[in-house]
């Protein structure tokens, strides 16, 4: 992410409608603006932008990210009959003439921007010093309370697949510099967030980790002293996790949006393991069957460690299930198979499955009423409804199936 300074000179070009953007923005709705960029064309599509007023009460009064795929030519702002170099660009943050961040707070700070004699747009600070501006604008923000004293996390403002180093990102969210987002695993205070820095090679005197990613699905160690094992793991409900990572130690991290937990692996005398997709559509796993089993070389294979699958579960409600049992009896509609009467009520303890006659997956919190929408079934036959894919058998449909194998066998 590099760092540009476009300018404003409120007496070549009107903002008519400032006052609504800068209360927008309060409200966190960005404004999207086109902007001149004067002889420059070689910014790119997520760099960072400060605005800065000129004229009277100069100083920064917003700042964006550009959201054109660089810069294009347009109509001139001043000269329409002309034509100028231009961005578009998405203010995060707009404040009044009076409330800007002065020329004289800006020359505190050790940069090689002249402060006092910035004309056209698209002057370029250094990417070391970027950050140092960033880190001055978000304090004069939180002074000024347009934004929260604590940090804030907001992934909004940064492009998916853009590459970015810390310091940066500790600029943009607030916090005094990069040691608050220096760990692998951060996770923010009052954030139901994880933001993960992954680097795949690591120099040969730190701990070695385990990681791979192929664009599509992230393989990764978790942190030796396990702290945040259970955090990650409960990912899948509670927390949004966020990934940034480099191939190597010292470059900088990609950031490719939010993942999705698909399975973990917890281990206790190394470092557990965490799949993770760019993708919220989970994986299928299917079970291999060995068609060709042969007893003289087959190889049984280990079974029995410790490893936890997370998949997408729907929530089921012990009332409306408790009230289907009460109104239909714990017998399977299909079968007429009783559990009480098979094992004895002591073992069973009037069990039974209870089927949707929708398939939960199609409900989406839809009122259920258990005299129509819960239908009893034993566990063979709840089995064998959902047997075919992408159809679901009646009860009426599975009694014709079991009849009809009972008359080919003659036990009817």
């Amino acid at each position: 992410m590099r760092y540009f300074i476009l300018t404003w000179h409120p007496h070549k070009w009107e903002w008519k409608d400032i006052h609504s953007c800068v209360q927008s923005t309060k409200n966190n709705n960005p404004v999207d603006e086109q902007w001149s960029f004067g002889n420059r064309k070689d910014a790119d599509l997520g760099d960072r932008v400060f605005l800065y007023r000129q004229k009277d009460n100069r100083g920064i009064i917003a700042s964006g990210i550009i959201t054109s795929d660089g810069v294009y030519l347009d109509k001139h702002f001043s000269a329409p009959t002309k034509e100028g170099n231009c961005v578009d660009c998405r203010f995060e943050n707009i404040v009044m003439p009076n409330d800007v961040l002065s020329v004289d707070d800006l020359k505190v700070i050790k940069t090689d921007v002249p402060w006092d004699r910035l004309q056209a747009s698209g002057v370029e600070i250094p990417t070391d010093q970027g950050h140092l501006v960033e880190n001055l604008w978000q304090a004069h923000l939180r002074n000024i309370g347009m934004k929260s004293d604590e940090a804030q996390i907001d992934f909004s403002q940064l492009i998916r697949g853009y590459r970015y180093d810390r310091n940066q990102l500790a600029a943009l969210w607030g916090y005094e510099d990069f040691h608050a987002i220096g760990r692998g695993i951060v996770t923010p205070a009052n954030e139901k967030t994880i933001i993960l820095f992954v680097s795949e090679k690591h120099q040969p005197t730190s701990t070695q980790y385990d990681n791979r990613f192929d664009g599509e699905l992230l393989w990764m160690d978790g942190e030796e002293k396990h702290g945040n094992d259970l955090r990650l793991m409960n990912t899948l409900h509670e927390d949004e996790v966020h990934l940034f990572y480099r191939s190597e130690k010292k470059s900088l991290f990609t950031y490719h949006g939010q993942v999705f937990l698909v399975e973990s692996e917890i281990k206790t005398t190394s470092p557990s393991r965490f799949l993770f997709s760019v993708s919220n559509k989970l994986p299928v796993q299917i079970d291999q069957i060995i068609d060709e089993y042969n007893p003289e070389i087959f190889e049984g294979e280990k079974e029995g460690l410790r490893k936890l699958r997370l998949h997408v579960t729907y929530e089921r409600s012990k009332r409306n299930r408790d009230a289907a049992i009460k109104i239909h009896d714990p017998v399977c509609k299909a079968c007429d198979f009783n559990f009480d009467t098979f094992y004895g009520q002591e073992l069973a303890q009037s069990y039974i499955e209870i089927h949707h006659t929708t398939s939960i997956t199609e409900l989406n919190g839809k009122q259920i009423d258990p005299n129509i929408d819960l239908v009893p079934l034993c566990a063979n036959c709840h089995r064998m409804a959902h047997r075919s894919k992408g159809k679901i058998l009646t009860v009426e449909e599975i009694q014709e199936q079991i009849k009809k194998q009972k008359t080919a066998s003659g036990n009817i």
